[in-house]
């Protein structure tokens, strides 16, 4: 059985010159079916690795693209005080959570009185 599989393995090889291409170049001489379907598979198989290797290639390209993006700025506009927790930073008097040590001093309300 190994010896017949060797035997059709060399009449593939020397009857089908798949090219490195898309598909088939050259039709077999011989009209057996079992050549013919070989010599598709050996195509779609380097088909098959050609297209692996583009899209490992992008995948790389995707990912070192990522990686090079520029970090977002903060805005020039928020007060950074250190003393101050970020609660009362992003509500002032309205924070009803705090984080020590903070130092922010809650502001009365003063009405006006005409």
């Amino acid at each position: 059985m190994a010896d017949k599989m060797a035997e059709q393995t060399k009449e593939v090889h020397s009857v089908c010159s798949c090219g490195h291409g898309s598909g088939i170049t050259n039709k077999p001489a011989t009209s057996a079916p079992d050549v013919r379907i070989l010599c598709m598979i050996e195509s779609l198989t380097r088909e098959i690795a050609a297209l692996k290797t583009d899209r490992s290639r992008n995948n790389y390209r995707h990912l070192r693209k990522n990686h090079q993006r520029r970090p977002r700025s903060r805005s020039n506009s928020v007060n950074r005080t250190p003393s101050v927790c970020y609660f009362h930073r992003k509500f002032g008097n309205e924070a009803y959570r705090c984080r020590s040590p903070c130092t922010f001093e809650k502001k009365t309300n003063q009405t006006r009185e005409n």
